[in-house]
């Protein structure tokens, strides 16, 4: 499985009212796309919980690359956030382990996004053994609808994803708004 996202910073006084109006009519056209595990549609607004600037940042898993590679070039879907926005940067990570509660992560209101230094020295096998402790821990929560641990190959950090169903108390990643998920029935 691959982890994506990207994130657009829009201009401070950006209407995000027009991301969430987005989502609301556009949204739920992959609610039931194959090959897609979920996708999170995720954004902060500045001035609301710290957020210092407006971004729209959407993160997804994907069963496969063909599929991923379907929705980004294929026509399927990725030419509208290009049509509109320009072409943001995508960043994509092996996913180490997954926990995906489908009906518990439909109802999702916010995202956790993490990114952390790995251990140096560690090997590949040590992190992913250690990313997939902290998602069987992260999902002991009962707030939490799905964890993503994933890990960059070209730094080796730490990727994280944690869909929950309230604001956390406390956490060390980007607390995004979640305006919708998408859980296709099938991956």
């Amino acid at each position: 499985m691959i982890a994506m996202r990207y994130a657009i910073t829009l201009p401070r006084d950006y209407d995000m009212g027009r991301i969430r109006h987005r989502v609301a009519t556009r949204g739920s056209a992959l609610d039931d796309y194959e090959g897609l595990v979920f996708k999170a549609y995720c954004l902060r607004e500045a001035g609301v919980d710290g957020a210092t600037s407006n971004e729209y940042a959407p993160f997804y898993v994907w069963a496969n690359t063909s599929r991923m590679a379907r929705f980004l070039w294929g026509g399927d879907g990725f030419q509208g956030i290009e049509a509109d926005f320009g072409r943001p940067v995508v960043e994509t990570w092996p996913v180490a382990s997954l926990h995906v509660n489908g009906a518990g992560a439909a109802s999702a209101t916010v995202g956790v996004f993490s990114r952390a230094l790995s251990n140096t020295g560690d090997s590949l096998a040590d992190t992913a053994g250690r990313l997939k402790t902290d998602a069987n821990a992260a999902v002991l929560r009962k707030d939490c609808r799905a964890a993503v641990r994933a890990i960059d190959l070209a730094t080796g950090d730490q990727v994280g994803f944690d869909l929950l169903a309230g604001k956390p108390r406390r956490t060390d990643g980007t607390v995004y708004e979640v305006a919708h998920v998408s859980v296709p029935s099938r991956a």
